[in-house]
Order: structure tokens, then sequence, then C-alpha cells
């Protein structure tokens, strides 16, 4: 029998050790099974004319009993057992809450699996039985997945999938599927759908239900280009005020057909914004004054959709090319960036931070805290002032990212409060060619504050863009053509040009010789380097901090 072999574990590079389950091995042996057990076993066959399965035995590190596990006679069906208990040993070693997968629960859980996967016809019903399996984790970012193009799109390089657009995650308490963020120019963002909107039904067939039975509502909205798919979507009240006035949303139908999706990862634009945050009302003119101001210190907005492996190069070209457009303060913009790599993010966290400067502290399953630091001679791309935009729909590797920025006294949080996903994965390769997508820390900023299912809170809150009518036709001529890949013209929107507006008051302030502008990060309010250094290599390719793209 397969499994009457050593478990072979592999590990990704950089991933936890695994000595100690590499070591366990399953003998298949029908003479070991408990009195008990073989009695459960011959009453629930027996009734089914049924013969009594084979067995097999896994030593458990820590236990003193060995796990029995039922087999089953398909070999389709014994190889994704295999899988499975693959799975459970590296959930088992490398889960980041280690009161999870430890006790009796956790074994427990596998000898049901297995048992109910034996009764499998077919491999996907196993592999269901492996997915329920792994739901009793309560992560959501947890998964085994057979194909890998969705999740892996952003590590290979090719930013696009046939799909409708959307970056979605489960909610663990309800298994409901939220839009953590659209691409602009896909189906779905086209159709109007939000960041915070839940997909209720996907062709009839309601979210929930699917989660239940381990499958990602991710790939269902994947398919073949040109195809078709009917969404219910649900849009809660925006505001709990607008909840106590009795908005109870808005729930429609989508009928959709799936596109190619592309992201455009940096688009960069010098702008010319008056230094007012108050768009201008009906026929009125901006003042000669106002207009110098805005040409004399021009914005250099830099908008990242996601932390893909391109990413930190193109971030620190667009710097160079808005610092030869003279612009002297910037916003980076990272509204509805649902993540990416880790090790992205951190670099482009660099290219704003001097050496030697907290950027992330993780946290491992057993509590202790490792900050990781830039490199110590490392010099910033720019110090010039900064503020960083967000929203409901800014997760993972943004959140580090506007976590260390603004912990550091580098950057302004502008916006709304983000999603709230302080996890990182880390990605096996299992011996049937499918990947476990495992979360194996958890991460806070710098100065400790938690982002995971909390998210961060902006400096200054600002609605999802609101468009504005701001008075010059240059800007509106640099930022509005449609090929610019900005979407609705920066210079109508609300929150760039409040962003804007503060940052032109503290550069005045520090003019003046007061100490009221968002300076350097140097002084760090009392934060302390950890002994970790970050680079390129710390972090592997494949630490996906993305929810399901499809």
């Amino acid at each position: 029998a397969a499994l009457a072999a050593s478990v072979a574990l592999s590990a990704a590079a950089g991933g936890p050790a695994l000595a100690e389950y590499a070591q366990a091995t399953m003998a298949a042996s029908e003479q070991q099974q408990q009195p008990a057990t073989q009695r459960r076993l011959a009453r629930a066959y027996s009734s089914r004319g049924a013969a009594l399965p084979e067995t097999a035995m896994l030593q458990v590190p820590g236990s003193a009993e060995p796990l029995q596990l039922v087999l089953s006679s398909r070999p389709e069906v014994l190889r994704v057992q295999k899988t499975m208990v693959e799975a459970w040993a590296l959930m088992s070693q490398a889960f980041f809450d280690s009161d999870r997968v430890s006790g009796d629960e956790w074994p427990a859980e596998l000898r049901l699996a297995m048992e109910r996967a034996a009764e499998a016809r077919t491999p996907q019903q196993a592999y269901d039985e492996l997915n329920t399996m792994t739901a009793k984790l309560n992560d959501p970012y947890t998964r085994v997945r057979r194909e890998d193009a969705a999740d892996d799109f952003l590590a290979d390089g090719k930013p696009a999938i046939e799909g409708v657009g959307v970056v979605v995650a489960t909610d663990p308490r309800t298994g409901a599927a939220i839009v953590v963020a659209p691409i602009e120019g896909g189906p779905a963002a086209k159709a109007g759908v939000l960041p915070g909107d839940q997909i209720i039904a996907i062709d009839g067939v309601a979210v929930e239900a699917l989660s239940a039975r381990g499958v990602d509502a991710a790939s269902q909205l994947r398919g073949a280009l040109g195809s078709a798919v009917r969404l219910e979507v649900w849009t809660p009240p925006r505001s709990s005020a607008a909840a106590d006035a009795g908005d109870s949303g808005n729930l429609r139908s989508l009928n959709l057909r799936r596109g190619s999706v592309r992201m455009q990862q940096v688009v960069a634009r010098a702008l010319t914004l008056p230094p007012s945050a108050r768009p201008l009302r009906a026929g009125e003119r901006e003042s000669s004054r106002a207009r110098a101001a805005a040409a004399s210190h021009p914005l250099g907005y830099i908008r990242l959709s996601a932390f893909g492996e391109s990413a930190p190069e193109q971030m620190r070209q667009a710097i160079r090319d808005l610092q030869k457009q003279r612009c002297d303060h910037f916003v980076l913009d990272l509204r509805s960036n649902a993540g990416g790599l880790v090790s992205s993010g951190l670099q482009i966290a660099a290219l704003f931070l001097d050496g030697g400067v907290p950027v992330i502290s993780v946290v491992g399953r057993d509590g202790d805290v490792q900050q990781v630091a830039t490199p110590k001679n490392l010099v910033a791309e720019t110090h010039a002032p900064l503020a960083v935009l967000v929203d409901r729909g800014s997760a993972s590797a943004t959140e580090i990212v506007a976590g260390a920025l603004r912990d550091t006294a580098r950057a302004t949080l502008v916006g709304e409060r983000t999603f709230g996903k302080g996890r990182i994965q880390e990605v096996f390769d299992l011996g049937d060619g499918s990947k476990l997508f495992l979360s194996v820390a958890s991460y806070r900023t710098p100065a400790l504050r938690q982002i995971d299912r909390v998210g961060l809170a902006p400096d200054v809150a600002c609605a999802a863009p609101v468009a504005g009518r701001l008075p010059s036709a240059a800007v509106r001529a640099a930022a509005g053509a449609e090929e610019s890949g900005l979407g609705e013209s920066a210079e109508a929107d609300a929150c760039v040009v409040r962003a804007n507006s503060r940052l032109m008051r503290a550069m005045s302030a520090a003019e003046a010789g007061l100490d009221s502008a968002p300076g350097p990060h140097n002084a760090l309010g009392g934060f302390a380097a950890g002994n970790a250094s970050m680079g390129k290599g710390d972090q592997a390719d494949d630490d996906m901090g993305m929810p399901p793209f499809a």
C-alpha cells in the first residue's frame, strides 16, 4: 500500500523544519486494530455489505499511542488520503496557532477525515473531506489547492487571469465571500462591485454552501474567457449610522462575462494641485497665488495595485522619474491593493526608509516576536513628505507597508480602516502536485499594533473617492486620460486632494520654522530595530499574502 511507506514531507525554501514528521511512518496493519475501533468499523461496513477496510498506523510525535487510520481500496482515493496525511502533518508542525493543532482534537480530525475519505467514490469527494478538515483550523487563508494558477499569478510574474476581476476573502465566521478589491477595468469593477461587497451566490449556488463543502469561491468565479456567470451581490450599509437609520444595504443580481484581467502594478503622475483641500464652487476661480504655489510644489502621485515581483523596481523608477519632474512631496495610493508578495512589500517600504529601521514584527507560533529591519547601510530613495492612501480593500502586504511608514513617523495614513489580514502564508508542494497554502506566522506593525481582523485606522479619515471639481485644466489633461491607468481622474479624487493639502500645510510650516512637518523617519519615537534585517532573499518568493484572485 502507498501509505505503508514513510510519509515524505518537503518544505519550501526557508520553510520550517519538519524533521520529526519526516520520520513518521504509516505501517499498514489489519492486525493492530484496537478492539473498539474494529467493532465500530465492522458494524458500519457490514450494514452496507462491504468488507472491513484496511487500516494503517501513524505514530504521532508526543503521543504514546499510534493513530489508526482507515484506508480506501480505491487507488485514486488512496492517493488523496496520502496527501491528506501529508498536509495534516505540515499543519501540525507549522500552523501559526499552535493551540489549534495540539491536544487530542486535531489527530481526531485526521482520523475522521480519513474514515470519510475511505468511503469516497471519487478523488474529488476525498478532497472535499481534506478541505473540511482544513476548515477546522478556522483560518480562511490555509487551504489545499489542486491548481495553482490563481494564487501564483503574481509570483510567476504574470499578473493576469481569466475571471471577473476581484480579490476575495472568506469570512471565517459566516463563510461569506467578501470582496477585498475589484480590479480596475475588470468585469466586476465595470459592473459597480465595491470593496466590502459580499458575494452571496454564484450561478444560483449559495457561497456559504460552497464554503461548507470546502470549495473556494474564487475558483468558481474564474473560467473560460467570455463565459457567463451570474452573481448575487450584497452591498452592506456604508456606515453604522446608515444601518441605524434603517439602511439594509443593496442586494442585486449581476450577469457578467469573464474577461482577461490584467493588473498594471505601478502608475505614476506628477500632479499640480492647489494647496486647499476644498474643491472650487461653481463659477469660482483659483487665485494666482494658489496657482503659483501649486506649480512650485508638484505632487508625486504613485498608485500601486499589487505587490508583485517587479513592483519594487517599478516603484523605484517611478520615484526617480517624479523627482526629475521636481515633485517634492508624494502620495502613495494603496487603496484596493489586496497585497501580494511579502518580500516585495518589505522592499517597497525600504524605498522610503533609511537603514536599521523596523518594518514588521513577526509573531511565531510560540508567541516569540522578531522585528525585521531595513539593511543597516540603506539610504532611502526619497525623504520627501509622504502620505499613504488606504481603504477597506487595503490588505496584507499593503498593511505591512502602511503600518511601517506610519509607526516610524515617516508617513500619514489617509482614508478608511484597512481590511485586517495579518497572517503570512508559506506555500508547500505536496506529493500529488497540489499545493498547501499554510499560515505560518502572524505579523504586527513595528510598534506591535494588531493588524489581523482589526486593520489599521487612518490618521485622517476620508471616504471612498468622491468626485470634486478642481480648477486646473492642466491637471485634468495630465491625469484624466483613460490610458493613464488612474481610472477616475486623480484631480477629482477628494482623498488625493486632502492628502496633498495636508502635506503642503506641513511643508509651509516647516519653511516657516515650525516643528509640525512630517519629517524623515530618523526620530522613531523609541522604536528599536530588531536584530533581523530584510533582504531580497530573506522571504521566500511564494510567501503570498494576498487573498484569492478571480
